[in-house]
């Protein structure tokens, strides 16, 4: 690779100009660099072996270069309960759980440790499609955000406070906090239907989150709002009003892809919100264009705010994981 000016980058057999500085540029480079056999360049481990089942990779070992390290094997499970009982069966010592009740059915047995984990990288959020008429109100959807019972979800997770994660560089700690406040949901609520009532609001979640979204469904319609859920078996469901989701928040605080306008409009865009909002727009142009750190994080702590003010989603809790292991 050859820097050859700011705009131009060259490597061996490709050439990109860019015609605005892009500082993710390199990150969508980004691949794992693998040489045969399956040994990275650097770590202190390399593959010595590899399994597969219906085409799909069962057991991975891996063996050190050094003496002072053991050898592992990772063994791969269809689904949680192929992987509960293997650890039940002794096939396993060490396993990783996302649901909590999982975790939760090896309390009390001996030689055992169950550690919670929480994980940023993840962040369960009420998305809210402001192509609906109605909750194209930003009023309404600041009420939807007040009627989420924020406190009864520690079980599952650390409340989250916006959409970067407390981990990154660019997190803004003095956020407005979303709080818990239903009197107040339902007078905002109130005012917005006196005129018409509108239809059910469709909620679309997964069945693994279900008692999050029943306690949502029971706020939401204590505050005066019909709310319908339904269960999805898809990975990118687009027919919804809310959609109650785990998001994978980006490594870089860069998330163009997610709020900027133009994805909304595009095929393959990752704004299921259909949110506009031209200051958001200049906010995240700035953030990814501009290389100085410093001057990004400026651009991050004002794109947070007023994202939260405006409440495209909600954004609810960072998850636990649940590392099982014998001892």
């Amino acid at each position: 690779m050859k820097v050859e000016n700011d705009r131009t980058v060259t490597f061996t057999n490709l050439k990109f100009d860019a015609k605005n500085p892009f500082m993710l540029f390199p990150v969508y480079l980004t691949k794992p660099i693998i040489r045969y056999p399956l040994r990275g360049v650097v770590g202190p481990y390399r593959v010595e072996n590899i399994k597969f089942k219906q085409g799909y990779i069962s057991e991975l070992s891996l063996i050190p270069h050094t003496n002072n390290l053991s050898p592992i094997t990772y063994k791969f499970y269809e689904n949680d309960t192929k992987l509960v009982n293997a650890f039940k069966a002794g096939e396993i010592y060490e396993m990783n759980l996302t649901k909590k009740s999982n975790a939760d059915q090896f309390q009390g047995w001996r030689n055992l440790t169950i550690t919670p984990v929480i994980d940023y990288s993840v962040v369960m959020t009420l998305f809210i499609n402001t192509k609906n008429q109605f909750l194209s109100d930003k009023g309404i959807r600041q009420a939807i955000g007040d009627a989420v019972p924020r406190e009864d979800f520690k079980i599952y997770g650390e409340n989250a406070n916006g959409p970067i994660a407390p981990t990154s560089w660019a997190y803004y700690p003095d956020l407005k906090r979303g709080s818990f406040d239903l009197e107040a949901a339902k007078k905002n609520i109130k005012k917005a239907t006196e005129a018409t009532s509108p239809a059910a609001l469709k909620m679309l979640t997964y069945y693994d989150y279900s008692p999050t979204a029943n306690a949502i469904q029971k706020n939401l319609e204590e505050a005066g709002l019909k709310i319908d859920v339904s269960y999805s078996d898809q990975r990118d469901p687009s027919d919804f009003d809310l959609l109650l989701s785990y998001w994978q928040t980006p490594a870089d605080p860069d998330q163009y892809f997610y709020w900027h306008s133009t994805q909304a409009t595009q095929a393959q865009g990752a704004n299921i919100t259909n949110y506009k909002n031209v200051k958001i727009d200049k906010l995240l142009e700035d953030g990814r264009s501009t290389l100085n750190i410093a001057e990004r994080k400026k651009y991050y702590e004002q794109f947070q705010k007023v994202l939260i003010d405006d409440a495209p989603a909600i954004f609810i809790y960072h998850p636990y994981t649940y590392t099982v292991k014998r001892i």
